[in-house]
C-alpha cells in the first residue's frame, strides 16, 4: 500500500469514527472527495501529482466548514498529504 492510499484510508477511517459528529454536508464532500482519490489512486500514476490534486481539494472543503477543530484538522490532513508528496520526490 502506498503512503497515499494509506493517507485516504485513514482519513476514511476518521469519516467512519467520527462523521456522524460532524456537519453532514462537509462529511459527504469529503467522502466523495477519498473515493474519488481512491478510484484515482488504482490507476498508473504520478502519486505526487495525485497527492497534490487530493491536497488542494481537501484544502478547499476545510475552507467552507463552519468548526474550527473539523477545519484545523482538515488543513492538517492536507499538509501531510503534501508532505507525503514532497518525500516522494
Amino acid at each position: 500500500m502506498t503512503d497515499a492510499e494509506i493517507a485516504v484510508e485513514r482519513l476514511m477511517a476518521w469519516i467512519r469514527d467520527f462523521g456522524d459528529k460532524k456537519e453532514p454536508a462537509f462529511i459527504g464532500d469529503l467522502s466523495m472527495v477519498l473515493l474519488l482519490a481512491k478510484e484515482h489512486l488504482r490507476k498508473p500514476a504520478d502519486e505526487k501529482q495525485t497527492l497534490r490534486r487530493i491536497a488542494s481539494i481537501v484544502r478547499e472543503a476545510a475552507d467552507h466548514v463552519s468548526d474550527d477543530e473539523i477545519r484545523n484538522n482538515t488543513k492538517e490532513a492536507a499538509s501531510e498529504l503534501l508532505t507525503l508528496g514532497e518525500e516522494l520526490s
